[in-house]
């Protein structure tokens, strides 16, 4: 009887001892996400909560000469972070992809000699693609040993609700009713290839998840609409893109979107998609000749360009090149005419900034 005592207290103890171990892991684990950045552009205050060590979190002011230094090397990519600027919001933004990717960063922009841009400013936005589902949650080991320990006990667990799944917008039908179908339709055009889909007119009233509407910033998830559509069904249209964006926690307001999230969308539909193709504002006649190659290998290409010398970035899917002229389908500028839309139109706009090629 004794013996078998002492084995049971040495196993209480071990699974004591384990117990502990994964509560102090999950501490561990949690502390990336108490502490992961927030974007913003507000300057830090100089008071007694910004110190740390007894030095004062001031961010240092930019020079212009640095800035657009910063510029030229937009954007790049690794497999911690992404570093591109935004005209929208005259921000550099640095996304992590990995819980080491801020630091990865400083050291790449110090190695790039730019060491300024690694210290507090005002010049970058720091956002995260990090999410709870990239730890690995103990809980389940230690509701196996509270059973354990409780065996013989009343510890059935109680059902959580199930989770329903937002639905798809309905189609539209001869059945429907006639105001938001008609709209709808008449909003996108199919042909024996591609669908259409314009961002304003039917699908333009649909709200961002953090501001403003589809036709005034919904581009890019009206872009990936059209290419979700053509290569995978019409099942795929600017509200159930908005609704992904959302899910996923893709960024998407007044100031537009990411074309790393647009990607990151394509590629979780199951499309195929190229590196980014970079370019310093180049005009048709610098970036046709790639385009045709792409698309003669079987790739369209998704493209982000400016339509004016301060900006204007915008989002549009071109699927040929012909004697020079990059058509495209293009959820704006091409809404009144049938597609594909020829961007030389408005030469020497757009300007083009990167493009990457997909396919099914």
């Amino acid at each position: 009887m004794k013996k078998i005592l002492i084995i049971a207290t040495a196993i209480l103890v071990f699974i004591l001892l384990l117990i502990f171990a994964l509560n102090s892991m999950r501490r561990s684990q949690e502390v990336p996400n108490k502490t992961q950045i927030t974007p913003t552009t507000v300057p830090f205050n100089t008071n007694i909560n910004d110190v740390v060590d007894n030095v004062a979190l001031t961010p240092i002011e930019i020079q212009p000469e640095v800035v657009e230094a910063a510029k030229s090397i937009s954007p790049f990519e690794t497999d911690s972070f992404i570093y591109e600027y935004s005209p929208e919001v005259d921000r550099i933004i640095v996304t992590e992809k990995t819980l080491g990717g801020q630091t990865d960063f400083e050291q790449w922009i110090t190695a790039n000699g730019l060491p300024e841009l690694a210290q507090p400013n005002n010049s970058v936005i720091y956002d995260s693609l990090i999410d709870n589902e990239m730890v690995k949650d103990p809980e389940p080991l230690l509701k196996f040993f509270d059973i354990f320990l409780n065996f013989g006990q009343s510890v059935f667990p109680v059902s959580a609700p199930a989770v329903t799944p937002t639905p798809a917008p309905a189609q539209s039908s001869s059945s429907s009713s006639s105001g938001s179908s008609s709209n709808l339709s008449s909003n996108s055009q199919s042909n024996a290839k591609y669908t259409y889909y314009a961002q304003c007119n039917g699908y333009g009233n649909i709200p961002l998840p953090s501001g403003c509407n589809v036709c005034e910033a919904g581009c890019g998830p009206t872009t990936v609409a059209m290419i979700a559509a053509s290569y995978l069904g019409n099942q795929y249209n600017p509200k159930t893109i908005v609704d992904l964006y959302d899910e996923k926690g893709y960024y998407l307001s007044c100031a537009g979107s990411r074309y790393s999230d647009a990607k990151a969308a394509l590629e979780g539909l199951g499309l195929k998609t190229t590196s980014y193709l970079t370019y310093n504002f180049d005009e048709a006649d610098v970036v046709a000749s790639d385009f045709k190659k792409y698309i003669d290998a079987g790739w369209t290409i998704f493209t982000l360009a400016n339509y004016c010398d301060k900006g204007c970035g915008h989002y549009f899917w071109v699927t040929e090149v012909q004697d020079g002229k990059i058509l495209a389908y293009d959820p704006y500028y091409g809404k009144s005419t049938t597609p594909p839309y020829n961007e030389n139109s408005r030469y020497p706009f757009p300007k083009y900034r990167l493009a990457f090629g997909v396919k099914k």
